[in-house]
């Protein structure tokens, strides 16, 4: 899957997550004292199972786009200090030679910048999938705690 795809079902699961946690705490009892939570318990399953392998995988993309972001810079770098010491040997004065080593090596800036960008958007969807996660944990956790209680007590 690709990354654009990972991250649009990250959000689709995002989004039935929020409606079933807005169904849960909008009416958690009905008018017969009947408990709905435990209706919602496999799809919060579902979701953090989906959840946690989307993590995953979006963890490998974006531990790619980190690899080729530094990789770009690290050859960005050396190209730049090779051409500007080459200017120097030339007898290309130091400012001078700096500004025009920039320059040389400013081709790889823009893939540079693109993977820099693709790195640090999905480490920041990573985090909210993070956070996502421990609350779908936390609903799970209180419904199978109600849905043992209710057991115990039939």
């Amino acid at each position: 899957m690709s990354n654009k795809g990972i991250i649009a079902h990250i959000f689709d699961l995002k989004a039935e997550y929020h409606n079933i946690k807005d169904m849960i705490d909008v009416d958690p009892d009905n008018a017969q004292g009947i408990n709905f939570q435990p209706m919602y318990y496999p799809d919060l399953l579902r979701i953090r199972k989906d959840l946690s392998c989307l993590s995953s995988d979006l963890a490998k993309e974006t531990s790619s786009y980190f690899r080729k972001w530094k990789k770009i810079k690290a050859q960005r770098e050396t190209q730049k200090y090779l051409k500007q010491s080459e200017l120097m040997k030339e007898g290309v004065k130091v400012t001078q030679a700096e500004a025009q080593a920039k320059q040389f090596s400013c081709n790889l800036l823009e893939e540079e910048a693109v993977n820099e960008g693709l790195y640090k958007t999905g480490d920041l969807i990573l985090k909210q999938v993070n956070e996502i996660l421990s609350s779908v944990k936390q609903d799970i956790s209180v419904i199978r705690k109600e849905y043992e209680s209710i057991n115990d007590i039939q």
